[in-house]
């Protein structure tokens, strides 16, 4: 199998009233963010030990983390935590989020 051939679709939930959906797709990440949750929406994505890390671009750092999600073993209804994460700024705080896998399509 081709490395991340699969696509994998989510939900990331920072509070009760905040929500986005994600896409990972190939080697990128995007969202669909009508409540304007975060401060980027597409780029490249890496899986860094058991975690995926949505990047900023290949040259920035990462815009979320998402804790223990595997896009190649992942399925349906699997859920975990992870954060959110403003790239170039780590002294700022950091937004926990729960993200919960909606659909993966081989």
């Amino acid at each position: 199998m081709e490395k991340h051939s699969r696509i994998v679709l989510g939900s990331l939930s920072f509070d009760e009233s905040r929500s986005a959906s994600f896409e990972l797709r190939g080697e990128r990440w995007l969202a669909d963010d009508p409540g304007r949750c975060l401060r980027w929406h597409d780029g490249p994505y890496t899986v860094d030990g058991r975690d995926t890390v949505l990047l900023i671009s290949n040259d920035m750092g990462p815009a979320l983390r998402l804790l223990g999600l595997d896009p190649d073993s992942v399925r349906k209804g699997d859920r975990g935590t992870g954060v959110l994460i403003e790239a170039g700024d780590d002294a700022r705080p950091r937004t926990p989020l729960q993200w919960q896998i909606t659909s993966v399509v081989e």
